[in-house]
């Protein structure tokens, strides 16, 4: 049976292996499908690259990704949370509360990272409490399926969800490419805080915090005749670079330039030693979603933001 794969699945494919005894055997190749021209060439779970012959490829199908070991996705998670930075952090056991007045909601959220060492109804009194005392509403970023439990119980208190976000990462090397326009600096100036902000009037203190600037922030530019018309943000945690604020000007869409950006902090992040790209996107955004897809990127793993239940 042959079913409809694509490069990047994990897939199976069944190799004829010969007749043995009389009857023809079959052995199967698991892992990342990388190319199908002329057959079939596999990335097993070991690393090990296999090139099937196609007169030896006797079924091949997608198979579901293989789960994403908890220890990745906290591991991914703190490099979010450390190049996103919320003015105010506090840990309750192995939550992060985090608040930035009011801007992004990743900078305004409770990150659970494993258990916050007091009993659910108390920790989250300690929560409202904490963000009472800020004038902000309590609110959660839930990776799943790590923490898949405190999901499954805030819903059944009530609290509401929005749709999910995905995290995608991708090898850096993946986002080679044309970056000729694209200028990466350290510091960001007015007009990149403007496009990258959503023209603000007066860029909000929590933005300049969060965004930052140094040597482990990059802020890409691409300009004509003077004009920025394209931007993005890059930033490293250990080996990690999470990409961001990637805006094109409306008159100069569909013209590649996002590609240039994500290209120029690519090059930009591999010179600081980065190998992983990392980008957060809303489930609901399709448009967004088969972008990074086609540049490489995969789902690592999502999170749910969940808001308390209307009084």
């Amino acid at each position: 049976m042959m079913s409809s794969v694509r490069i990047g699945d994990r897939v199976v494919v069944r190799r004829a292996a010969g007749i043995i005894d009389g009857r023809q055997r079959y052995t199967d190749v698991l892992g990342e499908l990388l190319d199908d021209s002329g057959g079939y060439t596999v990335r097993r779970d070991d690393g090990e690259v296999v090139t099937i012959p196609a007169a030896e490829v006797a079924a091949a199908k997608a198979i579901p990704p293989k789960p994403t070991p908890f220890s990745a996705i906290i591991a991914v998670e703190r490099g979010c949370a450390d190049t996103w930075p919320a003015p105010e952090q506090e840990w309750l056991g192995d939550w992060l509360l985090r608040a930035g007045s009011g801007w992004t909601y990743r900078a305004n959220s409770v990150l659970p990272l494993g258990e916050p060492g007091l009993d659910l109804d108390a920790a989250l009194a300690k929560v409202t409490d904490w963000y009472t005392a800020r004038a902000l509403a309590p609110a959660f970023a839930v990776p799943v399926p790590l923490s898949r439990r405190l999901a499954t119980a805030l819903t059944r208190r009530g609290w509401r969800s929005d749709a999910p976000v995905e995290v995608m990462t991708a090898p850096l090397s993946a986002l080679s490419g044309e970056a000729a326009e694209v200028t990466v600096t350290d510091k960001p100036g007015e007009e990149w805080f403007a496009m990258a902000t959503g023209g603000y009037d007066r860029v909000p203190d929590a933005a300049r915090a969060i965004l930052g600037s140094g040597d482990d922030r990059g802020f890409a530019e691409i300009r004509r005749d003077g004009r920025l018309i394209a931007c993005g943000r890059g930033a490293i945690s250990g080996g990690l670079a999470v990409l961001s604020r990637i805006e094109v000007d409306t008159s100069v869409r569909r013209q590649g330039l996002g590609r240039q950006v994500m290209a120029g902090l690519a090059a930009w992040a591999g010179d600081r030693d980065a190998d992983t790209a990392c980008v957060q996107v809303v489930s609901t955004n399709g448009v967004a979603l088969a972008l990074y897809e086609k540049l490489g990127f995969t789902v690592h793993h999502r999170y749910v933001n969940l808001v308390p239940p209307l009084a």
